[in-house]
């Protein structure tokens, strides 16, 4: 099992140091410890705190100001326009556990 911790307002940032620091333990089942303001918040990971985890890291690298996608208006498609291995990283890790995969609520539906 690996755990992250994540402050709430580094989401992006701190996820990102962490998955590619250790991309092999992207086969492990993942748990997740958020801090808020620096002190880690008392929560169990049962499920709740890692959907929430990939709900708020989605919407971040999602983002347009971010530039890890763009957005086409055209053919309503997001495109990445980033390194795709940093890509492929961290969609794996948002899509294969399939316990979130209903519950996910990904930014495309405009």
């Amino acid at each position: 099992m690996v755990i992250i911790q994540i402050r709430r307002e580094c989401v992006r940032e701190d996820a990102l140091e962490q998955i590619v620091r250790s991309p092999q333990d992207l086969k492990k089942p993942l748990r997740v410890k958020f801090v808020s303001e620096g002190v880690e918040e008392e929560a169990v990971d049962e499920g709740g705190v890692t959907k929430e985890f990939f709900q708020l890291l989605v919407r971040e690298i999602f983002d347009a100001d971010f530039g890890m996608f763009t957005y086409n208006e055209e053919i309503r498609q997001f495109w990445c326009v980033c390194s795709l291995s940093t890509c492929g990283l961290l969609l794996h890790l948002c899509l294969v556990p399939p316990r979130f995969l209903a519950t996910l609520r990904i930014p495309f539906q405009v």
